[in-house]
C-alpha cells in the first residue's frame, strides 16, 4: 500500500479511465507523458533525525529568547498618546504616520535595553530601535493589534466613532481618533486587490482628521488645529492626516470596483472625476515631499503610494478592451461597450500607464538608497508602498506582452529588483515578486514550452 495512492488520479478520474493509482505516477500518465497528480499528497512521516533536529532548534530559540533584549523597561512617547500620559518626550519621537507605517510584525529590532530576568509576554511595550544617524524609529509592536486583528477578522462592525463614552480631555479625544484612524487604514489595506467588502462603514464629513503630528508630539494645545474629512486636499496637512486621506480615496475606490451596476454616463463622470481628485491628491502630496528633508519624506511615501494603488483599484477594470465584470478574476460581461465606456477605457489607459511611469521613477530614486543604507534605510519605509509598486510592474509586464516595446521590459525588470531589495526588510516583497511571475511573458512562454 505504500507505493499505491488510495484514490485515482486526477487526470484518470476526469477522463473515467481505469487508474493502477501508482506512486508516484500511474502508468497510463506515465506511457502518456502526462503529468499525474493526485487529490491527496501522500503522508510525509518524520524520522529520528527530522525529530531531533526539530528538538535542536527549538532548544536554540529558546535560548534566544531567554537571553534577548527586553523592551517593556523602558517606554518613550508614542504617536497616539498625548503629553498627559506621563512620559518623557525623547527627541525624534515618531510621527503619527510612522504608528501604521513601522509596524513590525516578523522581525526583532536591536536595541539598547538591558535584559532582565521578566518575562516576554503578549503584553504591549514599545521599544526603540536605533539606526545609525540621530533620528530614532519608535516600532509599534504586532502585538498591540491583536485584539483588534480578533476583532475585524471576526467580521464585526466597528463604528465611527460617536461619543458615547465621552472624553474627558482633548487629549483622550485625539488619542481614541489616532486609534480608529490607525483601524480604518489597516481595514482599508486588508481589502486592497481583493475587491472584498470593507468592514468598516465610510467615512461621514463630520468626521475629524488627526491634528499636526509635530504639534501633537509636543502638546502644544494652542497651534492644535483639528480639520473635518470634507476639507479640500489642497490644504497641507500632517503626515498621518494625508495617511488617513489616502485611505479614505482607497474606500472610495473598493467601492466603485465592486459596483457592478449599469455603465451610465453619470457613473463614468463618477469614476473619472475619483480618478482626477486622485490624481492631484497624488500631485500635491509628492510636492509636499520636495520641501521635506530625506529623513522626513519617507513618512509621506505610503499616501503617495496608496493614492496610486487606489487608481489601480479603481480603472484596472476599465483599461481592458472587453467589457469586464466587477467579479474578481476576469469575468467579461455581454454586450458591446458604448462609446463613453470606449472614452473612459482611454482615460484610464492613459491614467494608468502614466502612474505606473510615475511609481517606476519614485522606485528608481529610493533603490540607491537602500542599497547603500541596507536595513537601516528599508524599515524606515511603509510596506504600504509595495501594493503600488507591484501594480505597477504588473502593468508593464502587460504592456511588454501586448506591444513588446522593450522600454516596458526594463521597466519591469528595475520595479522586479526594487521588489527584491525590498525583501531584505518586508517579506511582502518576496510575495509580490512571486505574484508578478503570472505577469511575466518570458516566464509564460519558457512554461509553455517546458510543457510541449
Amino acid at each position: 500500500m505504500a507505493n499505491r495512492s488510495e484514490q485515482a488520479c486526477k487526470a484518470c478520474k476526469k477522463q473515467k479511465r481505469r487508474c493502477d493509482k501508482a506512486l508516484p505516477e500511474c502508468s497510463l500518465c506515465k506511457r502518456t507523458q502526462r503529468l499525474c497528480e493526485y487529490g491527496i499528497a501522500a503522508d510525509f512521516q518524520p524520522s529520528a533525525s527530522d525529530w531531533n533536529m526539530m528538538q535542536a532548534r527549538l532548544t536554540e530559540l529558546e535560548n534566544r529568547l531567554a537571553n534577548s533584549p527586553r523592551a517593556a523597561e523602558q517606554h518613550i512617547l508614542s504617536p497616539i498618546s498625548g503629553p498627559s500620559s506621563g512620559s518623557v518626550l525623547e527627541q525624534g519621537s515618531t510621527s503619527g504616520a510612522t504608528f501604521c507605517d513601522s509596524i513590525d510584525t516578523h522581525s526583532i529590532g536591536s536595541n539598547s535595553v538591558n535584559s532582565s530576568s521578566q518575562s516576554i509576554g503578549f503584553t504591549p511595550a514599545y521599544s526603540t530601535v536605533e539606526y545609525p544617524g540621530p533620528t530614532s524609529v519608535t516600532h509599534f509592536p504586532a502585538s498591540m493589534f491583536l485584539d483588534v486583528d480578533c476583532y475585524i477578522w471576526s467580521h464585526a462592525r466597528l463604528p465611527v466613532p460617536s461619543g458615547v463614552i465621552p472624553a474627558t480631555t482633548w487629549t483622550e479625544a485625539e488619542e481614541r481618533r489616532r486609534v480608529w484612524w490607525s483601524i480604518y487604514i489597516l481595514d482599508k489595506l486588508m481589502s486592497l486587490g481583493s475587491r472584498k467588502r470593507c468592514l468598516l462603514p465610510d467615512i461621514h464629513p463630520q468626521c475629524k482628521l488627526p491634528v499636526d503630528d509635530d504639534v501633537w508630539d509636543r502638546g502644544e494645545v494652542n497651534l492644535a488645529v483639528s480639520h473635518s474629512t470634507s476639507i479640500s486636499y489642497q490644504l497641507q496637512q500632517s503626515p498621518f492626516a494625508r495617511l488617513c486621506q489616502a485611505s479614505i480615496y482607497l474606500g472610495r475606490a473598493i467601492s466603485y470596483a465592486r459596483d457592478n451596476s449599469a455603465m451610465t454616463s453619470s457613473r463614468i463622470e463618477q469614476i473619472m472625476s475619483l480618478a482626477g481628485e486622485l490624481s492631484d491628491f497624488g500631485a500635491i502630496v509628492d510636492n509636499e515631499t520636495t520641501t521635506l528633508s530625506p529623513e522626513k519624506s519617507a513618512i509621506l511615501l505610503a499616501p503617495r503610494c496608496i493614492a496610486r494603488s487606489a487608481l489601480f483599484v479603481a480603472l484596472d477594470r476599465f483599461t481592458c478592451p472587453e467589457k469586464i465584470s466587477a467579479e474578481p478574476g476576469y469575468v467579461d460581461s455581454p454586450g458591446d461597450k458604448t462609446q463613453n465606456e470606449i472614452e473612459l477605457q482611454r482615460q484610464s489607459m492613459h491614467i494608468i500607464e502614466q502612474a505606473s511611469e510615475q511609481l517606476h521613477t519614485l522606485g528608481m530614486e529610493l533603490l540607491p538608497a537602500f542599497r547603500t543604507d541596507g536595513i537601516s534605510s528599508l524599515s524606515k519605509v511603509s510596506p504600504f508602498m509595495l501594493d503600488s509598486i507591484y501594480a505597477s510592474a504588473a502593468t508593464f509586464h502587460w504592456l511588454l506582452g501586448e506591444g513588446g516595446n522593450e522600454i516596458y521590459r526594463t521597466a519591469a525588470a528595475d520595479l522586479d529588483m526594487f521588489l527584491d531589495t525590498m525583501n531584505s526588510r518586508w517579506r511582502l516583497g518576496s510575495t509580490y515578486r512571486e505574484m508578478l511571475a503570472v505577469h511575466d511573458v518570458t516566464a509564460r512562454v519558457e512554461a509553455r514550452t517546458t510543457l510541449q
